[in-house]
């Protein structure tokens, strides 16, 4: 759930946490995205624990985050990705769900 979101949002966006929560629009993409992604481990059987849920929402609405996921770093690099294992798994098991939620519906190709 978290790695998903971190590399999925910082590879976006090409930016950190702070970055992105900086930008207008930021924090709200960024709790809808953990919000999707914690719908999905629900589904799936995996509901979070409170504490995990807390960390997560923490850590990516931080706004001093320097921090970004090696994903967008790879990216930014023209190297390989880990997109499809982390990113598509949780996109496809959304679309299996009939999510509505944004994640979903991203127009990003994993």
């Amino acid at each position: 759930m978290f790695l998903c979101v971190l590399a999925g949002m910082t590879s976006l966006f090409r930016g950190n946490v702070r970055e992105i929560i900086a930008a207008p629009g930021g924090r709200e993409a960024m709790l809808q995205s953990l919000d999707a992604a914690i719908a999905v481990a629900t589904h799936e059987g995996h509901p979070p624990s409170p504490e995990a849920v807390d960390f997560a929402r923490g850590r990516l609405t931080d706004a001093t985050g320097a921090w970004s996921a090696s994903m967008m770093r790879d990216v930014e690099a023209g190297r390989p990705t880990e997109a499809d294992p982390i990113i598509g798994w949780v996109l496809e098991r959304a679309r299996r769900h009939g999510s509505k939620r944004p994640l979903s519906r991203s127009p990003i190709r994993t």
